[in-house]
């Protein structure tokens, strides 16, 4: 079967709904086309979908932002030296608030993450420079563009 591209994918929704062009359908068929291409990469195997990318910590800065294309953090270790720390995920708002009233020792070494809606937090809060790796899975991109030569 060959490749479709997204106009094909279109044109194909319009000859199943009678040929219809109008504006309301184009973006009917648009929104559930990137719905389904979500989906699929979102189960496609982990060495496709998994980015390692590395960021710096900034001494007393608590929360980081995620990069664009994040669906889903799969691990974030902090290195410092040549050591590689994993950091564990706090899932619990409770929990995470808890941590944060502790007034730790400003020169531990991080040891959890918090998700939150558009960053991360690290706690404890670093206190200098460390490496990060965040690895994380990726969202589909979307198609928005109709085909072109």
């Amino acid at each position: 079967m060959a490749r479709l591209t997204f106009g094909d994918q279109i044109r194909i929704a319009q000859d199943g709904a009678g040929k219809d062009t109008s504006t309301a359908s184009q973006t009917f068929f648009k929104r559930h086309i990137n719905s389904r291409d979500n989906f699929i990469v979102s189960k496609l195997p982990s060495h496709l979908t998994e980015i390692p990318r590395t960021f710096s910590t900034v001494a007393s800065q608590q929360y980081y932002h995620y990069p664009p294309e994040i669906r889903e953090i799969k691990s974030l270790v902090i290195t410092v030296g040549s050591l590689d720390y994993p950091l564990d995920p706090i899932h619990s708002n409770e929990r995470w608030a808890r941590l944060n009233a502790v007034d730790f020792q400003a020169n531990a070494l991080p040891q959890y993450y918090f998700k939150r809606q558009r960053d991360f937090g690290i706690w404890p809060i670093p206190a200098a420079v460390y490496t990060g790796t965040l690895t994380y899975a990726i969202r589909g991109g979307g198609l928005v563009r109709t085909d072109y030569t």
